[in-house]
């Protein structure tokens, strides 16, 4: 049987009562601390919620429009060159004549 009285078995038991006690105020803090976490992932959650929505509703930008310069497909084609052989004569067996 444990003596009640005993200074050790006090001694212990205030201890163990002083521990609990820190116990209860570590996790009572830790909900308090969880609960305003969720609190303030809800109010983003909310947030980006709301915003997401004004952005679908709004009408889509218009795309800039592109520099005609910076693509090939829409350069310009330049002349095609005369390359038929006239100022030659090599094509119409000639070139030997117009020397």
């Amino acid at each position: 049987m444990i003596d009640e009285s005993d200074p050790a078995v006090v001694a212990m038991r205030s201890r163990f009562a002083e521990i609990s006690a820190q116990h209860r105020a570590g996790v009572a803090q830790s909900v308090a601390e969880y609960q305003q976490g969720e609190a303030a992932n809800k109010a983003y959650q909310d947030e980006v919620a709301r915003r997401e929505a004004d952005q679908t509703a709004a009408k889509p930008p218009e795309p800039e429009p592109k520099n005609p310069w910076l693509s090939r497909r829409t350069a310009p084609r330049p002349a095609p060159a005369d390359d038929d052989g006239e100022e030659t004569g090599y094509y119409s067996n000639t070139w030997m004549q117009n020397r």
